[in-house]
């Protein structure tokens, strides 16, 4: 379990090679301005003991008197038990879709188990990089967005009741923006009787200088995709973190709001600056 004083945190030292790209990761989970407790859950690890592969993955639990936070904990010691046992054995997207079925499993099993835990569930948005290939999974609407340089892509679709609304055609994308209901979930694990997550079918190749973005939806209550294009446009990550973090803060965020930047990097031993320089306004899809 995630606790508040634990903020963002760098990769551990593990062993590079000059041959392969380093995914370099970087971390933020708050409570915000507005909650008491934080829900919100995230983990990342290096599966194959190598940065050229890194498994990580965002959580927003639910379910009141703590048991949100409970749920998302479960998911996030889950995956790390579950990836750790079978990534060599298992090809990406089954790996990825029983790691979904067997978090909402051990989930629904902790609820029956305890009364106190009736109803508890969590969101999950999962990336998997091995050898410079994303593979990724989701449940709810915490989301995954991908940068190339260029743009920021919004990766995964958000299982919520607004969003079917918008595929329907009966509202329009702008006035999903605020809508009472735009916080409804389809949805969760360990709320409903049976999942089907979106898993990727086919690998995005990934090149040096791109990123990889995670977070649950107080992130982009808070702030807008543009803005999220903006700060993955950043030189330094951390920073990035940092300013996602104040931007947050100084709207009130109404949730707890948690993120992952992985960063396809080369081997860089030297200090990494932390003054940017913004080129261009870059576009999001």
């Amino acid at each position: 379990m995630r606790f508040p004083w634990q903020k963002k945190q760098a990769d551990p030292v593990i062993p590079h090679t000059e041959q392969t790209a380093a995914c370099r990761v970087y971390t933020l989970s708050e409570t915000g301005p507005v909650r008491t407790g934080n829900e919100d859950n995230l983990v990342f690890f290096y599966p194959d003991k190598h940065t050229r592969a890194v498994f990580a993955m965002v959580a927003d639990g639910m379910g009141g008197h703590q048991a949100g936070e409970v749920a998302s904990a479960i998911a996030c010691d889950t995956a790390k038990e579950f990836v750790g046992l079978h990534y060599k054995q298992m090809k990406p997207p089954a790996l990825l879709s029983k790691l979904v079925q067997e978090i909402h499993q051990r989930i629904h099993d902790a609820a029956t188990k305890d009364p106190a835990l009736n109803g508890m569930g969590t969101t999950a948005v999962m990336a998997l990089i091995a050898d410079q290939q994303l593979h990724f999974a989701h449940v709810g609407d915490s989301r995954l967005y991908y940068y190339n340089k260029i743009k920021t892509v919004q990766l995964t679709t958000d299982h919520t009741l607004v969003n079917q609304l918008v595929d329907e055609g009966t509202i329009t994308a702008a006035a999903a923006i605020n809508h009472p209901q735009k916080n409804v979930l389809l949805q969760a694990l360990g709320t409903v009787a049976a999942v089907k997550p979106e898993v990727s079918r086919e690998p995005v190749s990934l090149g040096l200088g791109e990123r990889c973005f995670l977070c649950s939806d107080g992130v982009y209550d808070a702030v807008t995709p543009q803005e999220i294009g903006h700060l993955l446009q950043m030189t330094d990550p951390a920073f990035a973190l940092d300013a996602l973090r104040a931007l947050c803060m100084q709207r009130r965020a109404q949730d707890n709001f948690t993120a992952i930047i992985i960063d396809i990097a080369t081997y860089r031993p030297e200090a990494v600056t932390r003054e940017q320089t913004v080129m261009y306004e870059p576009t999001i899809e």
